[in-house]
């Protein structure tokens, strides 16, 4: 099959409602220098050590980090929490809204292999080159990149 030349949508992926039936939550852990919480970060990290806890209780929770320092300031605001449920990933952002930065996981009603998955890497005007990181990452991790 031509994936090339091929949109997601013409090789039969959608994107799921944020309901459906998913593996995990993704979401990017907030930057002190962020511009999401001027003023206002340390007030945050309660919020999120909580919706961290809520969702562990039912479906792992995977935490994009800039570096190992950036993910040891999550790890200390999320100690108490049980770490199996949590997995860190390395993938540079500015902020932590994960649907603005990827990756959009799709899917397709009919698959050969129930397990698979694929992802249409995001790209930001702020990160230069994403596509090529974004591919190279999402790969790493045994899913199938598309889009062009």
């Amino acid at each position: 099959m031509d994936f090339a030349n091929k949109t997601p949508a013409q090789l039969g992926y959608r994107m799921p409602a944020e309901w459906e039936p998913h593996a995990a939550t993704w979401l990017s852990w907030p930057r002190r220098e962020g511009i999401s919480f001027p003023d206002s970060f340390d007030c945050v990290l309660p919020a999120l050590r909580e919706m961290v806890a809520a969702l562990i209780e039912s479906e792992p929770v995977c935490i994009n980090v800039v570096n190992g320092a950036h993910e040891a300031e999550a790890r200390s605001v999320l100690d108490l929490l049980p770490q199996e449920c949590i997995t860190y990933y390395e993938i540079p952002t500015n902020e932590p809204w994960c649907r603005d930065h990827g990756p959009i996981f799709l899917t397709r009603d009919v698959l050969r292999n129930p397990h698979q998955r694929a992802v249409v890497p995001r790209s930001r005007p702020d990160f230069p080159d994403p596509r090529r990181r974004s591919e190279a990452r999402h790969r790493g991790l045994g899913l199938q990149c598309l889009g062009k």
